[in-house]
């Protein structure tokens, strides 16, 4: 079964109100030193080991293309994921489905210590690019993805699926792109690997914008022994 998935969906990327919506005076974020930020031509030389990006504030759509990415479904009968954990900067954390809003963004969390992730693409597991997004602030202080900008390549994050399934994903990469300039297709497209790609907001919080300016990505891809699990038990 094919999922089209409107490449209009920079809003994914873009789309996490990591103020909830409020415009107070919020911390400012500094990228760490081994974090590479992506500009222009430098965008294609992304550091594979240890760069950074960022994700989700709510943005402006405005020049997305039109065009469609479609996503392979396979029948893994995978139950939904409930849980996402990352060991390295003590995350454990629900995890809620959501679609595209009216406005064309990603739905985003409920909660500031809640996880969003995009039923509209694939499950975690299946080929292509999962993606869950978390704030990273709210008005009352750090929220789930806070720490996020700190996970290094090498480490693992782990989905458990309703049935109590686990998934192990090891982080390939972390990169930090402007805002304006994080890969919609790299990150929501379709791939030949069984990956999951978490994104948040980093760097400095615009108050002009209501939003920071710029887009944290962790590329991760499904271990080996979790592939091997998953095709052995069909």
């Amino acid at each position: 079964m094919k999922q089209w998935i409107p490449a209009v969906l920079i809003a994914a990327v873009v789309s996490i109100a990591v103020g909830f919506g409020v415009t107070a005076v919020l911390p400012v974020f500094s990228p760490p030193p081994e974090t590479e930020v992506l500009s222009g031509e430098g965008a294609e030389k992304e550091k594979a080991a240890e760069t950074k990006e960022a994700p989700a504030e709510k943005e402006s759509t405005a020049g997305a293309e039109k065009t469609a990415v479609s996503a392979e479904k396979e029948d893994l009968s995978l139950s939904d994921p409930e849980k996402l954990s990352v060991p390295s900067i003590d995350v454990s954390a629900p995890l809620e489905p959501v679609g595209v809003l009216d406005n064309g963004q990603m739905g985003v969390p409920s909660t500031e210590n809640g996880v969003a992730w995009f039923e509209l693409g694939p499950e975690p597991g299946e080929k292509g690019n999962a993606v869950m997004a978390g704030h990273v602030d709210s008005i009352d202080g750090p929220s789930v993805f806070y720490d996020l900008e700190n996970v290094k390549a090498g480490e693992e994050v782990q989905v458990t699926n309703e049935n109590g399934q686990e998934l192990l994903f090891e982080v390939r990469r972390v990169v930090s792109y402007p805002r304006e300039e994080a890969p919609i297709e790299e990150i929501f497209g379709s791939s030949d690997s069984r990956n999951l790609n978490l994104i948040t907001c980093s760097g400095t919080f615009e108050q002009e914008h209501g939003t920071h300016d710029e887009r944290l990505v962790v590329y991760t891809e499904l271990t080996e022994e979790s592939e091997q699990m998953l095709l052995a038990a069909e």
